[in-house]
C-alpha cells in the first residue's frame, strides 16, 4: 500500500488513483515545514511500505533552494524513521505558468524566476538520493515543453492542476509505485535491471544491488507487531487546512470545521484513520 502526502497539487489525486492501494493526505496551501508538523502522517506512516511525497512548490519564494531541499530531505527522512522498511519517492517540483484570470497575470521575469528556482531544486533533489538507498525522485517530464510548463496540465491559474494535469500526476505515481515493485522483485532474484526511461529515479540504489544481496526485513524496534504487516485494500483521503478537513475512509466520512459543521478534534480523526487500517490488517 501506497500513501500520498502533499499540497494542493495532491487534492483531488483520490479521484483518479482509484485502486485502494493509495491513500491520499493532502494539506492544500501547506509549506514543506507546516507539512512536517502534521503529527497524524507520523502516526499511519508505519502502515504504508511506499510513501509518494510531492512538496516545494508553496515553498518557492520564502526560502532559498538549499533551505528547500533541506526541509524535504528531513520531511523524508523522519517518514522513514516511522517507517524503516519503506521506500519514499519524492516528486519533482512541477512547473509553473500564466495565470489566465483577469487582472493576476504574472509578469515573465517572475515565471522565469519561479521555474528556474524550480528546476534548481529538482537537480538538488536527483544529487541527494544517490546517497540515499530508500529515497527516490519522480520524474514528472510530462509537465514540460521544451518552451516551458505544458499548458494543458495546469488550470487557469496556472499553478494548480488541469483534469488532464491531475490525471497524469496519478498515472506517475502509479507507475513510480509499479516500477519500485518490480525493481524490488527483479532484483532479488536476477541482479539489478534499469529501465531505459525511468519514472523514478535513484541511480546509486540501483547499482548497489546485487543478485546476492538479501531482501530487506527491516522493522523499526518499538513498533507493535500489528504494525509491521501492511493493510489490504484500504483508501483513505484526508484533505486538511487550517480551518477544515475533510476525511473519508470505507466505512465513514466526516466533515469538519466552518460554520455549517461540528468540528472534529484531530484525536478524533487519527482515531477513525489508524482503526480503519488496522481493521485492515490481515
Amino acid at each position: 500500500m501506497a500513501l500520498v502526502i502533499g499540497h494542493s497539487q495532491a487534492k483531488y489525486l483520490s479521484e483518479y488513483l482509484t485502486e485502494d492501494d493509495f491513500s491520499v493526505f493532502s494539506y492544500p496551501g501547506y509549506t514543506t515545514s507546516d507539512i512536517l508538523k502534521q503529527d497524524i502522517i507520523y502516526d499511519v506512516a508505519p502502515f504504508f511500505s511506499v510513501i509518494v511525497v510531492i512538496v516545494g512548490a508553496n515553498d518557492i519564494g520564502r526560502k532559498s533552494s538549499e533551505a528547500i531541499v533541506s526541509d524535504i530531505k528531513k520531511f523524508c527522512t523522519e517518514l522513514r524513521c516511522e517507517s524503516s522498511s519503506a521506500t519514499v519517492v519524492v516528486s519533482e517540483i512541477l512547473p509553473r505558468c500564466q495565470n489566465m484570470f483577469d487582472g493576476c497575470e504574472r509578469s515573465n521575469d517572475f515565471l522565469d524566476r519561479w521555474n528556474y528556482e524550480a528546476a534548481t531544486i529538482n537537480r538538488q533533489l536527483h544529487a541527494m538520493v544517490r546517497d540515499i538507498p530508500w529515497l527516490n525522485v519522480m520524474i514528472q517530464s510530462d509537465f514540460h515543453t521544451m518552451f516551458g510548463a505544458r499548458r494543458q496540465m495546469f488550470s487557469r491559474d496556472g499553478l494548480h492542476l488541469s483534469y488532464d494535469g491531475t490525471s497524469t500526476l496519478a498515472s506517475n505515481i502509479v507507475s513510480a509505485v509499479f516500477s519500485l515493485s518490480t525493481i524490488s522483485e527483479t532484483t532479488s532474484s536476477v541482479g539489478p535491471q534499469v529501465d531505459e526511461n525511468p519514472i523514478v529515479s535513484n541511480t546509486e540504489q540501483r547499482s548497489k544491488v546485487t543478485p546476492s544481496d538479501p531482501p530487506k526485513t527491516v522493522t523499526k524496534p518499538g513498533v507493535p507487531m500489528m504494525l509491521r504487516n501492511r493493510p489490504q485494500k484500504c483508501k483513505i483521503v484526508l484533505i486538511e487546512t487550517d480551518t477544515k478537513f475533510y476525511l473519508s475512509t470505507d466505512s465513514v466520512k466526516l466533515f469538519g470545521g466552518g460554520n455549517d459543521a461540528p468540528m472534529f478534534t484531530k484525536t478524533k480523526v487519527r482515531t477513525f484513520i489508524i482503526h480503519t487500517l488496522e481493521s485492515r490488517i490481515m
